[in-house]
């Protein structure tokens, strides 16, 4: 009833506006036009007396116009919503009144067409909802209404979240390239093109061929913690292989393979559903939707895309953003400075062809929420005020103040020592026992002498929580001696002390400490896999050692010296690197007595200790109680004893355990896999393959568009394009685009080109959650998108509106990384060497050269290939290169090279082998000096064949070796 009253009372409008407004202008305003034009008479209109008829001309000849342009909004709406198509017509200026049009005419359709709806059988579409999933509701802003009588074979869908056409096309006919038959049994629903469904909407499901009304009813499993599609396939269903029917029979709540929620209910597919022949069909590269999909794959040269099989999908990714609330900003700093400097250290050494491993989709979505919660500018602000103190006091010769806490916040840094200093490093405010940092005063630390010359006086300094201002606390554990925790929960004890262990390993003063875990689970120091980091279960035994030491460095002790105050000394630091321990388990009453006596004696050791436990005679506690329980997890309160600070602990959700440990492990394995841009077979690869299988990650490129793939990678990198080229190898930026650069978020409009260049088919759900944008901004930032890349010379947008839901790119726009693997399609090391230079060409600096941190988080894999194939196309190029005496284009190709992955030493070393042939002594020995300084610097041992090169270039002969 409410449609036909909107509907009539449209149409009332409508006839108003069309026909009565030109009605009451000619009754009202007449002839607006002098019978007699001419200048006299013109003269005689305007000179005349004022009569009010030149006044009532105007605004009649106004009125005139205004109602033309409101009958060409409502023709071409109406237009519009006849055909179906969305943008059928555009007239420039129209955009507002086509928007008033529309509310007027699409209730009126809705109204002429209510007829024909109600003929229509609906006929159910799917199994009764799970249990608590309440059934969306009916209320929706777009009337629905069938275009065409509706058959018994048809069904009704109701819009669940998540929902678009390709999926429910995929669903309903088994290929997401049937959406169309859905969009045009739809069109007044579908009027506007929305990216993305909205839920409540019905829609009419023309012949769905894959009957939904074959799963027996009552079949459910509830998801449990670690459960993915194909475990859950191969318990349920006999087979992992049958995850594809599973995920089919679940499309109403699953919008990815690859997200099932701990505590959902699945509905099991009956066996003759899960023998459908369509449960075995390869499933096509853009039509399944992953997390991330890797920029290559293993099979690359000679693999036909049809033929790619189906995978089970990958273990289920935690909830990041709520396991993230209790990660500090200075450990997520600390942990990605250490990954980024892990990260570099595999690239050097990954031998060529190789490729280094990269952790899971879960593990990668963990690294992109540390990126944006880091404090990075706090860490260092931290460190330079650490060293700065100790730096001070070895100029003025005054002691070191003992540090108790520090307090970090954005804006400022605050000390608290033990008892008052009159004297501190330019930059602080001492008030009391308080040193105050504020942000804009930290550069003045740098003009302290002697800064990079001491050791950092506090590396036991730990973050503990927040507190109510979200400001981090920190203590100095050697200041504590032992801290206690008081907590009845282990698992939370447990979480704290790894958070504790993580910041300790990855922090700038990691290397001025030794760190011992004492407990059952070694997991932790295993994946660390620090030097520091040692691993025991027997506490006895580490007693021993520690009352060994204790008992060595008290014999050094006297005068009121303290281990902080001997690490001033460069010459002294060593042997007064303080040792913190972590005890997870459980400490007896003799155990903790004899841990007190060995770090609490005076004088104090270099040495401090967390335990659990709460024992009343402890000074440093750190009492913790549940504040509140949430569906994401449980909240704890902490007080620290003995300054009574009320804050958030920092803990370690059990979730975070797998994809955090496995990302430490990932950067810091040292094992490789077989590089999909470099072919180790001696079998012939015929280029038309290739050309298909790099086509089918270009948006669908087939082998009959092969003209565009020569069109692409022909001429020089810098000519101009005719489509739009994405330029990533070096400083980013956009060429060949129809329309101009937008006047704001121009380079988040550069990143979400390359986004939907390297995940082609996704949808607006996916984008939003991988970019981590708001969905309004996402829409704005996409419309700039698609008005800077505008339409190719037949009209068409490089940026379609996503009327199915999938959105895609022109397959024309392309970018300067898709033309270096075409030229090396074939594999690096069997491409022509004319293509390799060309593939050179392209490079114009570091891949993804000019993003800030904490931008491209999405990107870091793909930007290590991007580094690799660089690096392997230069020492390929370089040999060729020295193979034909070509010294010119050997040192050309390695420099190139450099550019993008600097430091390397085999790339270093082709320019050693060029410099040598060219007899030029002293580049060769700057190079090699330049080759042991990076090697020291980082670390990392020389390889044995590089050793032997440098011994030849350099002595003449590699020195005799043993036989």
């Amino acid at each position: 009833m409410t449609r036909i009253l909107r509907g009539l009372a449209a149409l009332m409008v409508l006839l108003a506006g069309v026909v009565g407004v030109p009605v009451g202008l000619v009754l009202l305003g007449g002839n607006p036009f002098p019978g007699e034009v001419s200048p006299a008479a013109l003269r005689a209109r305007l000179l005349g007396p004022d009569d009010g008829t030149v006044l009532v001309g105007l605004v009649t000849v106004v009125g005139w116009l205004a109602w033309l342009v409101f009958v060409a909004s409502v023709l071409v709406e109406a237009l519009t919503v006849g055909s179906g198509r969305h943008g059928l017509l555009r007239l420039p200026g129209l955009s507002r009144p086509r928007r008033w049009a529309a509310l007027l005419v699409v209730p009126v359709a809705a109204l002429l067409a209510a007829p024909v709806a109600a003929q229509a059988t609906p006929a159910p579409l799917r199994p009764e909802p799970v249990p608590d999933r309440p059934a969306p509701s009916e209320d929706r802003s777009v009337p629905v209404v069938d275009e065409a009588p509706s058959t018994g074979s048809d069904t009704r869908h109701v819009v669940q979240p998540g929902d678009d056409l390709w999926s429910l096309a995929e669903h309903y006919y088994g290929n997401g390239r049937d959406w169309r038959r859905i969009a045009a049994a739809n069109p007044s629903v579908l009027t506007g093109g929305p990216d993305r469904l909205q839920p409540g909407w019905r829609l009419r499901i023309p012949d769905p061929t894959g009957p939904p009304d074959d799963l027996p009813a009552g079949r459910r499993v509830t998801v449990k913690a670690g459960d993915t599609l194909s475990s859950i396939a191969e318990a349920e269903l006999g087979s992992s292989a049958n995850w594809p029917a599973l995920y089919r029979a679940n499309r109403s709540q699953l919008s990815s393979p690859d997200q099932i929620d701990v505590g959902m209910q699945l509905l099991l597919p009956g066996e003759q559903h899960a023998r459908h022949p369509r449960a075995r069909e390869p499933v096509a590269r853009d039509e399944t939707p992953r997390p991330v999909r890797p920029p290559y794959r293993a099979d690359f040269p000679a693999r036909d895309p049809g033929s790619v099989p189906e995978r089970p999908p990958a273990a289920t990714p935690v909830h990041v953003p709520a396991a993230m609330a209790g990660i500090g900003g200075l450990l997520a700093a600390g942990l990605l400075a250490g990954l980024a400097a892990r990260r570099r250290i595999q690239l050097s050494a990954r031998p060529v062809g190789r490729r280094i491993l990269h952790p899971s989709p879960a593990a990668q979505v963990l690294e992109s929420q540390l990126d944006r919660r880091a404090r990075p500018i706090s860490l260092r602000t931290l460190d330079l005020a650490m060293r700065a103190v100790a730096a001070h006091c070895r100029q003025t010769e005054t002691a070191l103040p003992a540090l108790q806490l520090a307090r970090v916040s954005d804006d400022e840094l605050e000390l608290t020592m033990a008892a008052p200093a009159e004297v501190a490093p330019v930059g602080f405010t001492v008030s009391g026992c308080s040193w105050r940092l504020d942000r804009a005063d930290a550069e003045y630390l740098k003009s302290v002498p002697g800064l990079n010359e001491v050791a950092r006086p506090y590396p036991a300094l730990v973050s503990l929580g927040r507190d109510g201002d979200d400001a981090l606390i920190l203590v100095d554990l050697e200041a504590a001696g032992v801290l206690t925790v008081d907590c009845t929960d282990r698992s939370a004890v447990t979480a704290l002390l790894e958070a504790i262990a993580l910041e300790l390993s990855f922090s700038p003063w990691a290397p001025e400490l030794t760190l011992t875990v004492v407990g059952e689970r070694p997991d932790l120091a295993r994946a660390v896999g620090l030097p520091n980091v040692t691993h025991t279960p027997d506490l006895d035994a580490a007693l021993d050692r520690l009352g060994q030491r204790a008992r060595e460095q008290r014999q050094h002790l006297s005068g009121g010296t303290t281990p902080a105050q001997q690490r001033l000394e460069p010459d002294l630091a060593d042997p007064w690197a303080a040792e913190i321990i972590l005890v997870e388990t459980e400490l007896s009453d003799t155990q903790a007595a004899r841990l007190r006596s060995i770090l609490l004696e005076e004088p104090r050791p270099a040495m401090a200790a967390v335990v659990p436990g709460g024992a009343a005679d402890a000074s440093w506690s750190l009492r913790m109680e549940r504040a509140a329980s949430t569906h994401s997890g449980t909240r704890w309160a902490a007080t620290l004893a003995p300054y009574d600070v009320d804050l958030t602990p920092q803990l370690i959700d059990e979730d975070l355990d797998r994809p955090l440990l496995e990302l430490i492990g990932a950067t810091g394995s040292s094992d490789t896999t077989p590089a999909p841009w470099w072919h180790e077979s001696s079998a012939s690869v015929e280029s038309g393959d290739n050309v298909t299988f790099i086509g089918a990650r270009l948006n669908g490129w087939g082998r009959e568009e092969s003209a565009r793939v020569d069109d692409m990678v022909a001429g020089p990198p810098d000519a101009g394009t005719r489509h739009p080229l994405l330029r990533l190898l070096g400083p980013i930026d956009l060429l060949g685009a129809a329309g101009c650069p937008p006047a704001r978020a121009e380079k988040q409009c550069l990143e979400y080109c390359a986004w939907l260049l390297e995940h082609p088919g996704t949808t607006a759900q996916q984008m939003s959650a991988a970019l981590a944008v708001a969905e309004g901004t996402r829409r704005s930032n996409m419309s700039r998108l698609r008005s800077w890349l505008g339409v190719d010379d037949q009209g068409d947008p490089y940026l379609p509106d996503a009327y199915s839901g999938r959105i895609r790119l022109h397959p024309c726009v392309s970018s300067d990384w898709h033309r270096l693997q075409l030229l090396t399609a074939t594999g690096v090391n069997r491409a022509a060497t004319e293509n390799l230079r060309r593939a050179l060409d392209l490079v114009r600096g570091a891949p993804l050269a000019d993003a800030a941190p904490g931008q491209w988080h999405w990107a870091e894999e793909l930007r290590t290939d991007m580094s690799s194939v660089i690096r392997d196309i230069g020492i390929e190029l370089s040999a060729r290169a020295l193979a034909s005496h070509d010294l010119d284009l050997a040192r050309w190709a390695a420099s190139r090279s450099l550019v993008a992955a600097p430091e390397d030493e085999r790339l270093l070393c082709a320019r050693i082998r060029t410099e040598h042939a060219a007899g030029n002594v002293a580049a060769v020995e700057r190079l090699a000096l330049q080759l042991a300084a990076h090697a020291r610097e980082t670390g990392v041992d020389i390889d044995p064949e590089t050793v032997v090169l440098l011994q030849q270039v350099l002595e003449g002969r590699p020195r005799a070796r043993l036989a």
